[in-house]
């Protein structure tokens, strides 16, 4: 009967304490890296403390009689604070990320716009410079054509023969591009029955 009693009571006492370590680890609050007790830092476990009780659901589950681990309701909120404040910073920046791509968007957009407009003033202009061009290439051809007609109308004027007095040898040689001296021995007058070179 004592030994009956006494496996009934171990029994008990590990169940209470299964439950007790299964509320801590419900209703705990999860400490800092710095805030953790010795045995859960050297297991590398998460150290949970209820407030109000001075162990955690580690050092209950494993029996040990003193848990050097400190919860701060004050730090706690306080980290509870600056976790808000950082959230909060974040949305915003969020939000101004959101400004700058929709300003990216309009700027985008209007330089779209403007190598648009651009390049339509560079196709004018080229349409501008063609036009001119082919203007001129026709001012070219109508007086090609006059010309033509000019030739056809009045045959080039022939030169009739002329006697030429009161040159020199050199003059004469240099009219008609003889060598020099050739008209040494030539006396009278010149004459032309052909026409000049025009």
């Amino acid at each position: 009967m004592p030994q009956f009693r006494a496996s009934k009571s171990v029994r008990s006492s590990t169940q209470r304490r299964q439950i007790l370590v299964a509320r801590i680890e419900s209703f705990g609050v999860p400490k800092l890296d710095m805030g953790r007790c010795t045995p859960c830092q050297n297991a590398g476990t998460i150290c949970l403390m209820l407030d109000g009780y001075s162990k955690c659901s580690s050092c209950v589950k494993k029996g040990v009689s003193y848990c050097d681990g400190v919860f701060s309701a004050e730090e706690f909120d306080a980290l509870t604070a600056q976790r808000n404040r950082l959230a909060e910073a974040a949305r915003r920046k969020g939000e101004e990320i959101k400004e700058m791509l929709a300003e990216a968007a309009r700027v985008h957009a209007k330089m779209l716009a403007e190598v648009s407009k651009a390049h339509e003033e560079k196709e004018r202009l080229h349409h501008d410079a063609d036009v001119l061009l082919d203007k001129q290439k026709k001012m070219l051809i109508r007086e090609a054509t006059a010309l033509d007609e000019i030739d056809h109308l009045e045959p080039p004027p022939v030169a009739s023969s002329t006697v030429f007095v009161g040159l020199d040898d050199a003059q004469l040689e240099q009219m008609f591009e003889l060598e020099p001296g050739s008209m040494a021995d030539f006396s009278g007058p010149i004459l032309l029955d052909r026409p000049l070179a025009r």
